[in-house]
């Protein structure tokens, strides 16, 4: 299992980005451990990794009453450049 966890600071939260080969055990084990609402997918390729993230950023926002679209399309930016940064360092890309 590869794991990096993101801050935002500017919305004092953060964002964990899984690879793993086992999806349904690593997705439990989250659950149990923080009670709480996982977005995944089985696979990833670059439709998919913006869809999960739109949600992150949709809850992030939404959660901070911060509803302009600009600040959205910032936030979808920066966790996807920050994704594809920490992909690079693993040798890891996505299609």
């Amino acid at each position: 299992m590869i794991k990096k966890t993101f801050k935002i600071k500017i919305y004092d939260t953060s964002v964990e980005f899984i690879i793993t080969k086992d999806i349904l055990k690593t997705v439990n084990n989250i659950y149990k451990k923080h009670n709480t609402d996982y977005r995944y997918t089985d696979y990833i390729n670059i439709n998919t990794l913006s869809h999960e993230t739109f949600h992150a950023v949709m809850a992030i926002t939404s959660d901070r009453a911060s509803y302009e679209e600009e600040n959205r399309a910032w936030l979808q930016g920066y966790i996807m450049q920050e994704i594809f940064n920490f992909l690079k360092t693993k040798d890891l890309t996505i299609a």
